[in-house]
């Protein structure tokens, strides 16, 4: 059986796909930052495989990428976990602005 990967309390099931919000912190202005997190879960133990985009605000184009990456994906024919994050930056993609804007000390994530 694959390994369990679980989301805020919520497992993802082996051979199906599944979405979930991790919560990151809370913001300054008390609004929840969240990170949306797709997951495709084979139904055999195998790697796991993370894809990440937009670390950027205006990296808007990758996000179709991925978007496209996980529909194609077949979770019943897969062995090991595909962790998909199309929007590693929601602060900076919200203002669509290459630094994370007044949320952190390190705004650049490639830095």
């Amino acid at each position: 059986m694959p390994g369990t990967v679980r989301f805020n309390g919520q497992d993802a099931i082996p051979g199906q796909k599944s979405f979930h919000w991790l919560k990151v912190t809370t913001r300054l202005d008390g609004s929840d930052l969240n990170i949306p997190i797709h997951v495709v879960s084979g139904t055999q133990a195998g790697p796991v495989l993370g894809l990440f985009s937009t670390l950027h605000g205006g990296e808007w184009l990758s996000i179709e990428m991925l978007r496209r990456v996980t529909e194609a994906l077949d979770p019943t024919s897969m062995a090991g976990t595909v962790i998909v994050v199309p929007v590693a930056n929601p602060a900076a993609f919200g203002q669509l602005t290459r630094m994370t804007p007044d949320e952190s000390d390190a705004p650049d994530l490639n830095r």
